[in-house]
């Protein structure tokens, strides 16, 4: 079967004209081919699907670990999945310069009830990337082993000569915390409107691989990035072709023990704005973390651009460790707004969203227990002992549904407050 053509194939082996790369496709199913760079064939009768993409110059990233942990994050999260659990990962030994790595999935995609199975490879040669797919829904993917087999064992990598991997400097940097998700506001200048941003990282050396959400419904910009931290500054990419604007999104910064916050910009449209993130537990940096050599972005990264995100750039709060002890010559009654009074379940409740509080006000008592099971004051009216309900469950937002947030217990209260 030549490039270009599509439709029901019987024992026919697809050959690339452009990239030299070929596969068996499985009796009976149909073959597709988006582009020269994309072709994918599925079953017609069981939905199961195999496809290849191919990234002819990887130089956007600094090298092949960055490459594929960026593709694989981008695969969780721009596929609008409902639910995602990773069942096995592994790197791959392969031949001819090649190397590799391998991950096993299992994922709902949003508003559907059919639970799949897939799997992810992705090659790496000298700058020259291909990507690999398979799902099917789980009830068949037994049944379709012998067709996906098939076209595994029968793939060949590409041919062409690869661009050479990207050159890169040196960097230094320290760990920062990766146990966390980071929370903070991003604000349009150019078009005077914000958002709450959150984000979650991985570390690779001196690399950031990670996924940038906007809370904002109106908003776009949300995907998976890439950068690179060099001491204290920080640098990162949305790409376009990952997120849901269709267009890069470039952001700059500083790094401290609290927080981080920088401009961004949006090239093909010149917005620009600023941004803020602190880490939802703890300090950014780990304690007594190493400086790593790592490299830069390559030259001819594509500018980090975003799209109308941004909230004014807030200051860092320490979070601060030990016991609180507070004294109250008067005891009143509940007044003002929930913001400063006891309805909340952090210290700042900056961000708002869906919450539950300690107490709430409900049919004129200011005191209606809704975290809270029970409490008690002491006999003088200045002490009152509150005891949570159990087995609070902190919710995993959308898409980190597959990470155990933990409980929410006296001790998280004590750490907020």
């Amino acid at each position: 079967m030549e490039s270009g053509e599509h439709g029901l194939v019987d024992s026919r082996t697809f050959i690339s004209e452009e990239y030299g790369f070929s596969f068996d496709v499985p009796d009976g199913w149909i073959l597709v081919e988006d582009s020269a760079e994309s072709v994918y064939a599925y079953s017609p009768s069981t939905d199961a699907l195999v496809a290849v993409e191919i990234d002819p110059d990887t130089s956007e990233f600094a090298n092949a670990e960055v490459w594929q942990k960026f593709w694989w994050m981008a695969g969780t999260t721009w596929l609008d999945l409902d639910t995602y659990d990773l069942i096995n990962y592994q790197p791959l030994s392969l031949e001819g310069g090649w190397v590799g790595w391998n991950y096993d999935e299992e994922f709902n995609r949003l508003d559907s009830e059919v639970r799949s199975k897939g799997a992810e490879q992705f090659l790496y040669k000298d700058g020259l990337g291909v990507r690999i797919y398979e799902e099917a829904p789980i009830n068949h993917w037994d049944a379709e082993q012998e067709s996906i087999l098939q076209f595994l064992d029968s793939f060949v990598e590409p041919n062409i000569t690869p661009p050479g991997a990207p050159q890169v400097g040196s960097p230094h940097c320290e760990q920062i915390n990766t146990e966390t998700l980071y929370f903070g506001t991003l604000f349009n200048d150019t078009a005077s409107i914000g958002s709450e941003i959150s984000i979650e990282i991985l570390q690779l050396g001196c690399y950031l691989v990670g996924d940038f959400v906007l809370g904002d419904p109106d908003l776009f910009g949300s995907g998976a990035f890439h950068g690179v931290l060099n001491g204290s500054e920080i640098q990162f990419v949305v790409p376009g072709i990952t997120n849901d604007a269709g267009v890069d999104l470039e952001f700059t910064g500083e790094v401290d023990e609290y927080g981080m916050d920088g401009t961004y910009i949006v090239p093909s449209n010149g917005q620009r704005g600023t941004w803020s993130l602190q880490p939802d537990v703890g300090t950014v940096f780990d304690i007594e973390s190493t400086a790593t050599p790592v490299p830069t972005l390559p030259p001819g990264s594509p500018p980090v651009t975003s799209t109308p995100v941004a909230g004014p750039t807030a200051t860092p709060i320490p979070i601060p460790s030990g016991s609180i002890v507070r004294a109250f010559p008067t005891v009143e009654a509940v007044n003002g707004i929930g913001y400063v009074g006891p309805y909340r379940t952090s210290a700042t409740k900056q961000l708002g969203g869906v919450e539950e509080h300690f107490f709430i006000f409900e049919n004129g008592n200011a005191l209606t227990p809704e975290l809270v099971d029970s409490y008690s004051f002491d006999s003088f009216g200045t002490k009152v002992t509150f005891t949570l309900k159990p087995g609070i469950q902190f919710n995993a937002p959308r898409g980190y549904e597959y990470l155990d947030f933990g409980i929410f217990d006296a001790a998280e209260a004590v750490e907020w407050f």
